[in-house]
């Protein structure tokens, strides 16, 4: 195993000072390549690298500079998001023993950063080789979750960048360069990168960046972190509009593959006012997954989901919930398999004790307005239209819509397909507590 990232006694300093000399010499006789990846783009590779050791909930401590690594350059909450502590001394296989986790086991860090200290873009993001391919968000940084390739003799493996290090965040001539890294150590790789390759403490690599389109799979791709590419043969998809993780509220996924085989499930989430985030996972053949969609997207989001994958998988959304602190239960859902223009519920109350709500999702690009016709009891009706934004979710509060004590039908038609979810929340006759959930029938 390698060394641990920082290593600040003197003479471990002194130590990696010499190793450092040494590596420097080989890097030089080694050379600086350039290597053309499947995707056709050219990448520098950096050779004969020395790497250090270090994981996601790593405390604070001499033997790593007083980095403490709970939250990242990136991600205030890198621990709570990767699942737990990345134990690199008790494994299962290359996940910690004691949870999976949620994010990459293969990840790195390098010593550049695209923002600096007080959250504004660098001048010198222009040298990342792919910053003009696309337009980034304001705090959207074009580092994290790319893929590099680690080569150490005749094995291979494949990371994300997830942190900065070992030494700094602006060492922009060596990591989009060819200068030579300005500290003993050229980045700090993971504990599932240290294991697969077998790295020891003198051991060097060579490392590229390469385009997402020319990972191959492996246990790298098991877990992906960041926005993954749904490819195009992912065309059997399941839907839910409805989905929340404020106060009182625990979201779930379960995915179960009755395949032989191994598939990937492209989980698209559908915020209300942000943009939809890609998520990928390997579900085994014959067996079942499980996500907990609170620890996914953060607490307080109104979310949609769809579930996309190239066999057929089953997708169900359980919540369990307190509502508003007084009434407590739980209800699930199925996903459908497409969306509709048109969307029905017979079911619907507002009466004393009950409090029912629909949640639309949009999955196209531009806005759509949904039309609403509520129905009642004695044969009127009431209509209303609502603007949902393209690919967000909207929610509406049924009791506001048509006041108090009424029972109610909808009947939804669309400019364009959508799927609409109605849950309701209840104290039926202050004896009862819960709550229901719908997914509208088409047709």
């Amino acid at each position: 195993m390698i060394k641990e990232r920082g290593g600040v006694e003197v003479g471990t300093r002194i130590a990696l000072i010499f190793v450092a000399v040494t590596l420097a010499i080989a890097a030089i006789a080694g050379g600086f390549a350039l290597s053309t990846t499947a995707a056709g783009v050219t990448y520098p590779e950096h050779k004969n690298i020395s790497t250090t050791l270090f994981w996601v909930g790593e405390a604070a401590g001499p033997e790593n500079g007083y980095i403490s690594n709970s939250q990242s350059a990136w991600d205030e909450q890198w621990q709570q998001h990767y699942g737990g502590v990345d134990d690199p001394n008790h494994r299962n296989g290359y996940h910690p023993a004691a949870f999976t986790p949620k994010e990459n086991p293969f990840y790195f860090a390098l010593p550049y950063n695209d923002f600096d200290g007080n959250g504004n873009r660098k001048s010198d993001v222009s040298m990342v080789y792919w910053w003009g391919s696309k337009q980034w968000g304001r705090d959207e940084s074009c580092c994290k979750d790319q893929w590099i390739k680690i080569t150490k003799g005749s094995k291979t493996a494949y990371a994300q960048w997830e942190d900065c290090g070992p030494y700094g965040e602006d060492d922009v001539n060596y990591v989009f360069g060819s200068s030579s890294s300005a500290d003993s150590v050229g980045f700090d790789v993971s504990p599932a990168v240290n294991d697969y390759l077998g790295l020891a403490d003198t051991d060097t690599v060579n490392w590229q960046f390469v385009d997402a389109a020319s990972v191959p799979s492996g246990p790298w791709t098991e877990i992906i972190t960041g926005d993954v590419t749904i490819p195009k043969e992912a065309t059997i998809s399941s839907y839910f509009a409805e989905g929340y993780t404020g106060e009182g509220f625990e979201e779930w996924l379960c995915l179960m593959n009755p395949n032989a085989t191994a598939t990937t499930a492209y989980i698209t989430y559908i915020f209300k006012d942000a943009a939809p985030w890609n998520r990928s996972l390997l579900i085994g053949g014959t067996s079942r997954a499980t996500i907990n969609v609170n620890d996914v997207v953060g607490s307080g989001k109104e979310v949609s989901i769809k579930v996309s994958s190239e066999l057929p998988l089953v997708a169900e959304r359980p919540m369990y919930f307190n509502y508003k602190g007084k009434w407590s239960g739980g209800h699930a859902v199925v996903g459908v398999p497409s969306t509709s223009s048109t969307c029905y519920f017979a079911e619907g109350y507002t009466g004393a004790g009950f409090e029912e709500w629909l949640s639309i999702m949009n999955l196209e690009t531009a806005s759509t307005a949904a039309h609403i016709t509520f129905m009642f009891t004695d044969g009127t009706t009431k209509t209303q239209d609502l603007t949902i934004g393209g690919t967000t979710r909207a929610t509406l509060n049924v009791n506001d819509a048509v006041g108090v004590d009424k029972n109610v039908s909808i009947a939804i038609t669309s400019d364009a397909p959508i799927v609409a979810e109605r849950p309701i929340y209840f104290n039926y006759k202050g004896a009862w507590t819960g709550g229901h959930d719908v997914v509208g029938c088409s047709k």
